[in-house]
């Protein structure tokens, strides 16, 4: 059943445990085509997966180690970026340089599956190329998997304030408009369900977003006259979603733009290629609202770049239900060590709570929602009131703290070092089950 949260805090543990949920359940599957994500039947046979003909959570689980899942680059990107806005809260140049410092020492943990353009970048800031030089020209999705969060935290004030950073973040490995356009999209998306959430939800607790308005957002982001397909783009986002089509329809609409200059080829799933890639997490999102399992099922039946496009996607619906709304069988089957989903949950609360813009909206919010929670009598309304305070500065510097990602790295390199086998073995087995 649909659901909007409207309590900001769980929104923003909705975004991130749903992102590294997604990217959990899509790791395994990662560059294989639809025929290697679906999941065999009790036959045997190969067998397509369905939002509407499947409960997606007796279907998909994480099964890499033991029965849990691993989470990769996309959430642990997603975690750098949060941290060194908890370091540099306030100044966006200070902000990348301590992102390009935690980016220098994650590479060094030799993380499998980093992309050609992230390990380029890594490998120029480790020769001492300023973060705002170390980028390279690609259209990968790099940029996009870490940008939710930005949009999450600072979805209060001008857009030009989100946008700094999104830009600050993604010209770290990632030059081309077509990675940035990615980035700001997933951020503005982020920072505008934030907003409805918290403005509003209707008496069911589900309020549809406007198409038209989701449109208008998506066409005025900064690189979108760079783009030369975004237009074309976002228009069969909004004729998708007017005719209400499944989201493999919308990736068959896309491959068949023969206007469109990079093209999806559906046999081999959803690449990598920004433009592939976030219109499909944001169509799904859109298409599947306030329903997080079968928004994760629509997509990770696509195959292709299976762990991105779950992350993304995980991120959007969850920051729209909230983290009660997320299966708790697929929660707590993670392993994220040495990160922690519950310390960056913390961590973003006080990043939200300490910011002079969203602060104080933040903690009207919080109470708006108890109160909801309640019930609006007079005993609710106090009883709301007294259970949201205000953190003294002192507690926001410690609920702020960022991590070492120096005294992090060992166990890093180890949990990198059985990953790796892991996934190889995993690929095999798939292989032999589909033959």
């Amino acid at each position: 059943m649909a659901s909007i949260e409207t309590d900001p805090s769980a929104k923003l543990r909705g975004l991130i445990i749903g992102t590294a949920v997604g990217d959990s359940l899509g790791l395994p599957f990662e560059g294989r085509g639809p025929r290697f994500a679906s999941r065999p039947g009790e036959s045997g046979n190969s067998m397509a997966i369905t939002a509407e003909s499947s409960i997606p959570t007796s279907v998909w689980q994480q099964n890499l180690v033991l029965g849990n899942g691993l989470i990769s680059d996309d959430t642990e990107h997603a975690i750098l970026v949060l941290e060194a806005l908890a370091s540099a809260p306030s100044d966006v140049d200070e902000f990348q340089r301590n992102l390009a410092m935690r980016m220098r020492w994650w590479f060094l943990a030799m993380p499998p599956g980093i992309g050609m353009a992230t390990l380029k970048a890594c490998l120029r800031l480790w020769l001492s190329f300023s973060p705002k030089r170390s980028g390279v020209v690609s259209g990968g999705n790099g940029p996009s998997m870490r940008a939710a969060l930005i949009g999450a935290l600072r979805w209060e004030g001008s857009a030009v304030r989100r946008n700094a950073l999104v830009r600050a973040s993604s010209i770290i490995t990632h030059t081309d408009p077509r990675a940035l356009i990615g980035a700001e999209a997933v951020a503005e998306v982020a920072a505008w369900e934030m907003r409805r959430g918290i403005a509003a939800a209707d008496e069911e607790g589900v309020t549809l977003p406007s198409v038209t308005e989701l449109q208008t957002l998506l066409l005025g982001l900064p690189s979108a006259s760079e783009v030369k397909d975004w237009g074309m783009i976002v228009e069969h986002m909004r004729t998708a979603m007017e005719q209400r089509e499944t989201v493999a329809t919308f990736c068959a609409r896309l491959a068949a733009d023969t206007s469109i200059e990079v093209r999806m080829n559906l046999a081999k799933g959803v690449s990598g290629f920004t433009l592939h890639t976030v219109p499909v997490a944001i169509y799904t999102w859109l298409r599947y609202y306030g329903e997080f399992p079968e928004a994760l099922a629509a997509v990770l039946e696509l195959g292709g770049d299976t762990d991105t496009v779950a992350a993304i996607t995980g991120a959007l619906a969850g920051c729209t239900c909230g983290d009660i709304h997320i299966p708790e069988e697929w929660q707590k089957k993670i392993i994220t060590r040495p990160f922690s989903l519950d310390r960056a949950c913390e961590i973003a609360e006080a990043v939200l709570a300490g910011d002079p813009v969203t602060g104080p909206t933040f903690a009207a919010a919080k109470r708006q929602a108890a109160i909801l929670a309640l019930g609006e009598t007079p005993e609710a309304i106090a009883a709301a009131s007294a259970a949201v305070v205000a953190p003294t500065k002192d507690e926001l510097a410690e609920a702020s703290r960022a991590p070492s990602p120096v005294l992090r790295y060992p166990v890093h390199l180890l949990r990198n070092a059985v990953t790796f086998p892991l996934l190889l073995l995993h690929l095999l087995l798939v292989l032999l089950r589909v033959r």
